[in-house]
């Protein structure tokens, strides 16, 4: 079974994304869009994803990772 720790912490003063799965190298991305209902990272050298989405939509959260020619999406509401 692989996990992945999932944070966003300050790094030189930028909103920083920080995935740590299990079975790989840590992967920052840099936060590049922001707005009331919306944040994006990205790090364009990194192989998969590039860039991170988390939407809301009503009282739900879309997350969406994208890069290249792959996106997924998964939407998240409670219960």
């Amino acid at each position: 079974m692989s996990t992945e720790a999932l944070e966003i912490v300050a790094i030189d003063g930028v909103a920083t994304y920080v995935a740590t799965p299990s079975d790989q190298a840590r992967a920052t991305f840099a936060l590049t869009q922001r707005g009331p209902n919306e944040v994006v990272f990205e790090n364009p050298t990194h192989d998969f994803p590039k860039r991170i989405a988390y939407r809301r939509i009503g009282d739900a959260l879309v997350a969406t990772v994208s890069g290249g020619k792959k996106e997924l999406t998964w939407k998240f509401v409670r219960r």
